[in-house]
């Protein structure tokens, strides 16, 4: 077992320092360009001990090497949004929602991001998504509910909030909402 299988062994019990270590190690030795797959562990174990900027980079090196894959655009998005970088975030997201249209969590995080700039029509897009994707997911729901309340929609905000609470009755704040509402 090289030093990179060893440190990928190491991330996947938990032993991130080790992990860490053996990785670094791992591409000290590399004559050659390494897989994206030693710098994408590397990013992952940043990211579990909260030094995004580092995390970013390992993703950032990543994608250099293997600039197709989806599972590094993700990564390096999740990362961009952890440091609010919105504007940075989304063309890694769109790249990983076309690879895999009905990755959730994408969708989700690239909704919030509209929704956060104010573009209410393409976050309730990406939230409507989400729905469809996942038609028991309470959140989307809500998000959908919420993109739509504040587009002016209030029927189909009504709509995707009463959704959401017979998906999760104790949801407190699509009651709030709903009060709202009526």
């Amino acid at each position: 077992m090289n030093k990179m299988e060893e440190g990928i062994n190491s991330y996947l019990i938990g032993d991130v320092n080790s992990a860490i270590k053996l990785l670094k190690a791992y591409l000290e030795e590399q004559e050659n360009p390494p897989s994206g797959q030693a710098y994408y562990y590397l990013g992952l174990a940043h990211t579990d001990i909260g030094k995004n900027n580092e995390a970013g980079n390992y993703f950032a090196k990543a994608l250099e090497i293997e600039p197709d894959k989806g599972i590094y655009h993700y990564e390096l998005a999740q990362v961009y949004a952890k440091l609010m970088l919105f504007n940075q975030a989304i063309p890694h997201l769109l790249k990983t929602v076309a690879q895999n249209p009905e990755h959730v969590r994408a969708h989700l995080i690239l909704g919030t991001i509209y929704f956060k700039n104010g573009d209410l029509d393409a976050a309730a897009k990406q939230f409507k998504i989400v729905t469809e994707v996942s038609p028991s997911y309470a959140d989307g729901f809500y998000e959908l509910g919420n993109s739509l309340y504040y587009k002016g929609d209030e029927k189909g905000a009504k709509e995707a909030y009463l959704t959401a609470c017979k998906l999760n009755s104790s949801f407190a704040e699509v009651y709030i909402k709903l009060g709202q509402l009526y």
